[in-house]
């Protein structure tokens, strides 16, 4: 892991400030807390803090399960696990990534989903997550929890072979419900014949 400073939207560089080695083997994914104080960096379900003033890793922590994006609330109270075991989102503490809370998104067996990616609309009250399932004829989908009703929104449904990896939600701006805006899926790592669907 390289560490460099934070000088580059103002100087145009990047200082380079330290190396270590990663506890976790092929660590893909990397979140930071609102204030910048530490970092979380990992793969699957193994994720080791690492104190940014001094930047040294911290003890690995392993989740509850295996983890395909994560990301934090932009209101900075908690992260957010996409989880590849189940049809839900894991609530992870900020500090110490413990589990908050699990919030269930389908009726269905959840074990039947993997939750593939995640993110929220700008005012952090909605989090849309995208998921496929092992179910035959049930096509992936995008659904949403609005965190100030405890409840999971409508889903929007994504054409039969879709892939839905990693995924961006954009949202259009206007005057709106945020539960009534049509999402377009992004795909994070496109592939030969992948395109932005409307959904």
């Amino acid at each position: 892991v390289l560490a460099f400073g934070a000088d580059y939207p103002t100087q145009g560089t990047s200082t380079f400030r330290s190396s270590f080695l990663s506890p976790v083997s092929g660590a893909n994914l990397i979140v930071f807390r609102a204030n910048g104080s530490r970092a979380f960096i990992g793969s699957g379900s193994d994720f080791f803090p690492v104190d940014t003033a001094t930047d040294l890793p911290q003890p690995t922590l392993t989740l509850p399960a295996l983890v395909n994006d994560l990301r934090l609330r932009p209101d900075g109270q908690f992260f957010y696990a996409a989880s590849n075991d189940a049809g839900e989102l894991l609530e992870l503490d900020s500090f110490s990534l413990t589990v908050n809370r699990t919030l269930l998104l389908v009726t269905e067996p959840p074990q039947n989903f993997h939750t593939k990616g995640v993110d929220f609309t700008e005012d952090g009250g909605i989090a849309w997550a995208a998921m496929d399932t092992d179910i035959p004829g049930v096509n992936p989908a995008v659904k949403g929890f609005k965190f100030q009703e405890n409840r999971v929104v409508p889903a929007a449904t994504l054409p039969a072979g879709a892939r839905p990896n990693k995924v961006a939600v954009a949202y259009a701006r206007g005057a709106f419900q945020p539960e009534f805006i049509r999402p377009v899926v992004k795909a994070a790592s496109p592939q030969d014949g992948d395109e932005d669907m409307p959904v």
